[in-house]
């Protein structure tokens, strides 16, 4: 008899701003780069995006079209931020459009944990 994985659960990432404004970002996290986020089902997320993470916490504003950007999908994000897979191991499948260095940003925001999605009570 053989094993099988049978994933039955998933995780996305709906109201984008509300989301960073809420998220655990780790205190050496830094990152200043704009992306652009692909989201065919939620209008607001979709379009260019600023995020700056400092000393002071996490900033992400709505921004005009930039040239200079990371291409990303809302489910790869969802991936990188609910911490399922790194941006760098994204961005080396050719899954995301970035630059070592923007990976390397991204993933320095992403909080050091394994996920979990409990579905007892």
């Amino acid at each position: 008899m053989c094993a099988t994985i049978k994933p039955y659960m998933m995780a996305r990432i709906v109201n984008l701003k509300n989301f960073f404004y809420k998220y655990p970002a780790p205190q050496d996290a830094k990152a200043d780069l704009v992306f652009r986020l692909h989201d065919d089902n939620i209008a607001d997320n979709d379009g260019y995006w600023h995020l700056c993470v400092s000393d002071d916490g996490i900033e992400l504003e709505k921004v005009e079209q930039s040239s200079e950007s990371v291409e990303i999908s809302i489910q790869q994000l969802s991936k990188i931020f609910m911490v399922a897979q790194t941006a760098t191991g994204l961005a080396r499948r050719g899954q995301i459009i970035a630059t070592a260095e923007e990976a390397a940003e991204l993933d320095s925001v992403r909080v050091k944990q394994s996920p979990s999605l409990v579905d007892y009570f």
